[in-house]
């Protein structure tokens, strides 16, 4: 084989592993950048989780006030009033 064969068989395999090595630190800081934001799209959905949570608490407990205002303002129907059925 020729010397100048060899020479650039040689400088084939380091730029090779060059590239391996790029490429491995390269997907390495991609799954790291992959890990951090999965932890903060969990963060935000467990803060917006809380917030949905605390609105439903503030309509669960206006709920009897909502619905006996509704009645008041409602027109009856059929005479018996929302939610009432004639007898």
């Amino acid at each position: 084989m020729c010397s100048w064969w060899k020479k650039e068989q040689g400088d084939a395999d380091v730029i090779a592993q060059d590239i391996l090595q790029v490429l491995e630190q390269a997907l390495t800081d991609f799954n790291a950048m992959r890990e951090r934001e999965g932890q903060k799209l969990a963060e935000d959905v467990r803060a917006k989780a809380a917030g949905i949570a605390a609105l439903v608490g503030k309509v669960e407990e206006r709920s009897p006030e909502t619905v006996s205002e509704y009645r008041e303002k409602a027109p009856p129907a059929h005479g018996g009033g929302v939610g009432k059925h004639p007898d």
